[in-house]
């Protein structure tokens, strides 16, 4: 879901675009997951940016079409951004991997995220 948009709304158009295959049943889903939308001016943003700046990496804002629990966190009201090494898409995948160096720099930046006043 992206941020505003309602399960049910969402469930109602899929079954709307269904609705003249007869063969095709639709249960409501176990999980919902909101979207969310950190903006580019919130503190943690910066402050994210600021590490990442430190240990010469680009912070790259993107909009992700997956699953995580960051919305149930921004639903607490907690800020919320979903960080870490590698690529989504070889996430999940055969033979998925993350380059040991790309590990090493994310936990330097969140040493620094973690210990920055």
């Amino acid at each position: 879901l992206i941020p505003g948009e309602s399960p049910e709304a969402v469930r109602q158009e899929l079954i709307d675009l269904i609705s003249d295959l007869d063969s095709i049943e639709m249960d409501a889903p176990y999980v919902v997951s909101s979207g969310f939308e950190e903006p580019l001016d919130s503190p943690i943003f910066g402050k994210l940016e600021h590490c990442c700046s430190i240990h010469n990496s680009n912070l790259e804002r993107i909009k992700a079409s997956y699953a995580t629990h960051a919305p149930f966190y921004r639903d607490l009201n907690i800020p919320t951004l979903v960080f870490g090494p590698g690529s989504i898409e070889r996430a999940h995948t055969h033979g998925e991997y993350v380059e040991l160096d790309q590990v090493e720099q994310v936990v330097n930046i969140v040493k620094s995220f973690l210990t920055a006043s």
